[in-house]
């Protein structure tokens, strides 16, 4: 693995394997929640707007020119996934590149292209803000949606953090083509992007192919201010409408250095308890699990999270330290709310390799945990995360190439 400062100031974080037949790609612009400013899921809507194409190559034009390449490019979740949402946050948005080896720079070249000059027009703006707010408007009542935001209110207060990275309904009001052109220009300058490429390219070759794509242009964007401390307990509960019960519980505190091994530790095997317990055992929710944030990476305190979701009536659970708790109301409808579908994130210092709460072990890269509808439900058939569409066959033994550049990017692309 190779690390280096490009010329126009990105952050490059390479791995290289000589024979494996794919090819992943991973940008991720630093400092989400801050770029948002007062519209939470402007630069959601920037991603959006990205599919639009360039001046060479519209829309038409580069879906069919990633087709042909077999490649698949993800810029944004896609609400009719559960927990396609699993690495989304406020301090990087990803854009993520998954196709065959041997046509990975070619594919990587018409990435670059879109990140450096899209040709969205005020007629695109209108029509994809029109559809994330539709959106918008349809999960805001569901329990998992309700209870993240009551969650990060709790926790976070008034830290950019506490806001909604895909945006709540009004955060986009008054965004127009001149404010999204100015937030693509800054969110996407190239000092403020971290690039990580899983290939059998070498290091050099694929940083040549960067910076010829990506010159040098603005800055990096501002951090976000440290966090706060959780200094009281405090317990929030909320009623939803639909089948669904949501359960997050947390807390920010400051974390010896030294105690950060037993702590990692200890909420490995608090995850896994939770998870064996209430969703493999007791069958009371298909996303559960806890993790652990590193102080020493990002600044700022240390933190815990757990979460859960599923059915309601089948399980209570305390909530301490920051916590939203929410159940359906009685009498309503099934099929109303949008659910618990989040699951956890990975770590934020993850190592590769490292078991994560929720993932099984020897896997080598961050996977989404197994989890169980509630009865009588049927989740949309999909691929398994990390395995493109693409040319050729994994190598056995080794991670998905996708997971693995998601790991990279954890583990050494932060500021």
């Amino acid at each position: 693995m190779e690390r280096s400062v490009l010329a126009d100031g990105a952050v490059l974080v390479t791995l290289r394997n000589p024979v494996s037949p794919l090819f992943a790609a991973h940008v991720a612009a630093r400092h989400r929640a801050v770029l948002d400013g007062e519209h939470p899921g402007a630069l959601n809507l920037v991603h959006r707007l990205l599919r639009h194409g360039t001046r060479d190559c519209g829309r038409e034009c580069l879906a069919h020119r990633l087709g042909a390449l077999g490649a698949e490019l993800k810029l944004v979740d896609d609400p009719n996934i559960p927990m396609d949402d699993y690495y989304t946050g406020g301090r990087f948005s990803w854009v993520r590149l998954e196709t065959g080896a041997d046509v990975g720079p070619e594919a990587l070249t018409a990435v670059l292209g879109l990140l450096r000059e899209p040709a969205f027009t005020a007629a695109d703006v209108a029509a994809e803000l029109a559809d994330q707010q539709e959106i918008l408007a349809r999960q805001a009542g569901g329990a998992g949606q309700r209870a993240r935001r009551l969650f990060a209110d709790a926790l976070y207060g008034d830290h950019p953090l506490a806001h909604a990275p895909e945006g709540v309904p009004g955060s986009l009001d008054g965004l127009d083509l001149a404010a999204l052109k100015d937030l693509h220009r800054r969110a996407f300058a190239p000092a403020n992007l971290v690039v990580t490429v899983v290939s059998p390219l070498p290091h050099a070759q694929v940083a040549a192919l960067v910076e010829a794509h990506l010159p040098a242009r603005g800055g990096p964007s501002p951090a976000p201010p440290p966090l706060p401390t959780t200094e009281k307990d405090a317990r929030v509960t909320a009623t939803a409408g639909g089948p669904m019960a949501a359960i997050r519980t947390g807390s920010l505190f400051a974390v010896d250095p030294a105690d950060a091994p037993a702590l990692q530790m200890l909420v490995d095997v608090l995850s896994d308890r939770i998870a064996m317990d209430l969703r493999e055992t007791r069958g009371l929710s298909y996303s559960t699990g806890g993790r652990r944030r590193d102080p020493r990476r990002r600044g700022g305190p240390g933190g815990l999270a757990q979460s859960a979701g599923g059915a309601p009536g089948r399980g209570r659970a305390g909530a301490a330290g920051g916590g939203a708790r929410l159940r359906p109301r009685d009498g309503h409808p099934a099929g109303a709310g949008q659910g618990a579908r989040r699951a956890l994130r990975p770590p934020d210092d993850a190592a590769p390799g490292e078991h994560q709460p929720g993932l099984l072990p020897g896997d080598g890269g961050a996977r989404r945990p197994r989890r169980r509808l509630p009865d009588g439900a049927r989740g949309p058939r999909r691929r398994h995360a990390g395995r493109p569409r693409a040319r050729g066959r994994e190598v056995p033994g080794e991670p998905a190439a996708g997971d693995r550049g998601r790991e990279l990017i954890r583990e050494r692309g932060g500021p």
